[in-house]
């Protein structure tokens, strides 16, 4: 967990946070300004559909102007008129149709507005289109004024392309606008697959120049890592030696000939020692633990009988009573991490105790569960400092020293055996710590 795999992986999880951060506010961009390009482009479409309707109408109206008669002119306009139309005259006959739908309907709506929508059909009056400039020069108004005269309308038959966009009305004649028949539907197609191939070209190009860069902003910050990571595990395990000759000289100490004087500094040593040695075994975890232990039956009423033993100096320093109520209980785990679990856990009862104070340790079983229950009564918490303190370098007393480590080891262990963990606590009271597994 600890090793340089997973410290790796912890590097390419925060490239990753990075990317998705400057992805996702990309992505957001782009789709903004690809929206736009889409709404742009549609209403090219409309301006050419509507510039490709108006110049059919002239065509038409020129059509029936040089043959003088609706009628002689119906074979050149069904072959020279590519967008679908429709002649009606005053009363409503049709005189010459080219569209497919019933025009019945389509002609009463017309009569009210000069253009009519119908699912994916878009219908115009020529009397809107009349209106639109054309982009070369007008034709004579005697072409028109002859379409009049025939009291006739013309309807013609587009594309309904987008009903949120309102159709063109050009103030001045359109420029570079295509002219020749355009399949709108197909244009509309081409348009959505150019806009999603530029937005996804887009988005890989900023992927991969955010990923190097990145990478590249990261680097030194990783070397930096590394080498104090080094330096850690150099340290460490120099101070393993000096550590485990002042314990084992400690403990093997004669004391028979030392003064009162002498046998409190001794004991002072002790202490020291004992506290340098918790954090060492705390460090050691913290940062080098591969979590591939060997794993037993541990007798929890014993190895708890052991650690207040080891702890007894530390708790008679600051004058604490030990309350136990020990009965037998046993749980399948690493020993080694449970010892660590356990000096935790001790180590902030007594630090974070009031002199003079006291320290319950109650180790129960009911019905199959196993309890360990661990009380103080000391400074206590807030309510809203409990759900944080088992955060890795949390702390709420920096009076008591300590790197915040502790608690989270205890729930980082207690987490991989399956056990529960409680905690209650009152300011001025003390905390409760509740341990139960199976």
């Amino acid at each position: 967990m600890r090793s340089t795999m997973s410290k790796s992986a912890k590097f390419h999880k925060s490239i990753v946070y990075i990317l998705a951060l400057y992805l996702g506010t990309s992505i957001v961009l782009l789709g903004v300004i690809c929206s736009v390009m889409y709404h742009k482009g549609l209403q090219n479409l409309k301006a050419s559909q509507v510039a490709q309707m108006r110049d059919d109408f002239m065509k038409i109206a020129t059509i029936l102007y040089e043959h003088n008669n609706v009628q002689k002119a119906k074979n050149e306009l069904q072959s020279a008129i590519d967008t679908p139309f429709a002649l009606v005259d005053s009363s409503g006959v049709i005189l010459l149709s080219t569209i497919d739908d019933d025009l019945s309907t389509i002609t009463q709506r017309i009569a009210k507005e000069p253009i009519a929508r119908v699912g994916e059909k878009l219908f115009v009056d020529h009397r809107f289109l009349r209106h639109i400039p054309p982009p070369s020069q007008k034709l004579p108004k005697k072409i028109f004024h002859y379409v009049d005269s025939l009291h006739i309308r013309v309807i013609l038959q587009g594309y309904n392309i987008d009903d949120t966009l309102p159709l063109p009305f050009f103030s001045h004649p359109p420029t570079q606008l295509d002219l020749a028949f355009i399949d709108i539907p197909k244009e509309v197609r081409k348009l959505k697959v150019e806009i999603l191939l530029y937005f996804a070209i887009a988005i890989v190009l900023m992927g991969i120049i955010a990923y190097y860069l990145t990478r590249l902003a990261l680097t030194p910050i990783r070397e930096k890592i590394q080498a104090l990571e080094r330096f850690i595990k150099d340290s460490t395990h120099e101070i393993n030696t000096p550590l485990s000759v002042i314990l084992m000289s400690v403990q093997t100490f004669d004391t028979s000939n030392l003064s009162e004087s002498n046998l409190t500094k001794l004991q002072h040593i002790k202490l020291s020692a004992q506290n340098l040695n918790h954090l060492y075994q705390n460090l050691i975890f913290l940062n080098f633990y591969q979590g591939k232990g060997v794993l037993q039956q541990i007798d929890m009423q014993g190895l708890v009988e052991r650690r207040l033993e080891y702890f007894s100096a530390l708790f008679a320093q600051k004058s604490l009573t030990i309350i136990k109520d020990l009965a037998p209980a046993f749980l399948y785990a690493n020993y080694d991490e449970i010892v660590i679990l356990l000096d935790n856990l001790l180590s902030n009862a007594m630090k974070y105790n009031t002199k003079g104070g006291s320290i319950s340790i109650k180790l129960c079983k009911l019905e199959s569960t196993f309890t360990l229950i661990i009380t103080d009564s000391g400074y206590g918490l807030e309510s809203s400092q409990i759900e944080q303190i088992f955060t890795r370098y949390t702390r709420y007393h920096e009076s008591q020293g300590g790197f915040g480590i502790g608690l989270c080891l205890v729930k980082e262990i207690a987490t991989r055996y399956g056990i529960t963990i409680s905690v209650e606590s009152e300011v001025g009271k003390g905390t409760r710590f509740c341990l139960s597994w199976q």
